[in-house]
């Protein structure tokens, strides 16, 4: 019986944090004049030298000489989520 509710308890705990874990999603901006990717990154409150790669990686039809924004397109960037323990 202990080995059950064991069992039953650790599947219930892992359904509870797994949408804290998995909330990552895909967002866009419209780059402007004069935009990079970091004030990009920047503007939308997340960290460009952790996440500049990502970037680069999710938008490489929408970067000029793999680095540089066209001004009006859509950007696409990814969304983390910030998890806080108390």
């Amino acid at each position: 019986m202990s080995a059950n509710r064991t069992f039953i308890l650790t599947w219930i705990g892992a359904l509870l944090w797994l949408p804290l874990i998995s909330q990552t999603s895909v967002k866009t901006v419209i780059a402007e004049k004069g935009d990079g990717i970091y004030s990009i990154l920047r503007k939308q409150g997340i960290n460009p030298v952790r996440h500049y790669g990502h970037f680069v990686d999710l938008n490489q039809d929408n970067l000029r000489d793999s680095m540089h924004l066209y001004e009006g397109r859509s950007i696409l960037y990814l969304l983390y989520p910030q998890i806080r323990f108390l």
